[in-house]
């Protein structure tokens, strides 16, 4: 039986500044039905949680809400039908959540399903020392990475990974990224990599430009000129970029 625990969380009661996010102590949830609950090591940010914070025009947030998208913890404890032996699992959090069922989810078009959500955006997210998430949300996190490094990661990596999913990009293609240091930029230059692509990277310094060659890319370019696309269809011998990818 789940006892009632206290817990420290951020949360958002009206939208503004920093000063609309407030440390309070709260009840832990309780994992239900296919579902568990999380003892988090560490969070991520993510531009999502200033748009949640501030808010978005047009869009409304189920406040009070705890923010955050992205976390990385231990499973503490598991609802009905859920294995006791996942207790004890370090997992990784992959931030959005489906009903699993409809025609949406069945194709593993998951954000089209009527009762998609986000961790931190569509109920109570990261910010806080335990969440409860679905079994299907927690993944495996690999011993060969740090708590931060697993935190980091999978908001922007599913993004880019989606978003390389439906433009095809394939083995052997010239893969543009603007912003390549950028946290979905970034995914974005390693993932192509490892389809195989050819990948040309944009970043504004000498510095990230580096950054951007050490994570793979073959190229990279400083986007300040206003000509700068002249140098991509010089590497490229005319042809330009099968995939540009612009997610500023």
């Amino acid at each position: 039986m789940e006892t009632e625990k206290k817990m420290r969380g951020y949360m958002i009661e009206n939208h503004g500044g920093v000063e609309s996010l407030s440390l309070q102590e709260l009840n832990a949830p309780i994992p239900q039905k296919g579902e568990v609950r999380v003892k988090l090591k560490t969070m991520a940010l993510n531009h999502l949680d200033l748009w949640v914070r501030r808010g978005v025009p047009g869009h409304r947030f189920p406040l009070p809400l705890i923010p955050g998208c992205d976390g990385a913890g231990v499973i503490e404890s598991t609802g009905s039908d859920v294995s006791e032996s996942l207790v004890g699992k370090e997992v990784i959090l992959s931030p959005g959540f489906s009903c699993g069922e409809c025609s949406a989810c069945q194709a593993n078009e998951d954000p089209l399903c009527d009762g998609y959500g986000i961790l931190g955006e569509t109920r109570h997210g990261t910010c806080a020392e335990y969440v409860v998430v679905k079994t299907e949300q927690c993944l495996p996190k690999p011993k060969n990475i740090s708590w931060e490094e697993a935190a980091a990661f999978p908001l922007s990596a599913l993004t880019a990974a989606s978003m390389l999913q439906k433009c095809r990009l394939r083995q052997g293609e010239t893969l543009l990224v603007i912003a390549g240091t950028s946290g979905v930029g970034s995914m974005a230059i390693q993932i192509g990599k490892r389809l195989g692509a050819r990948v040309i990277a944009t970043a504004s310094t000498a510095e990230k430009r580096d950054v951007a060659e050490n994570m793979g890319a073959d190229h990279t370019i400083d986007p300040e000129p206003e000509d700068w696309w002249k140098t991509v269809k010089t590497w490229t011998e005319g042809r330009g970029a099968d995939v540009i990818f612009e997610n500023v």
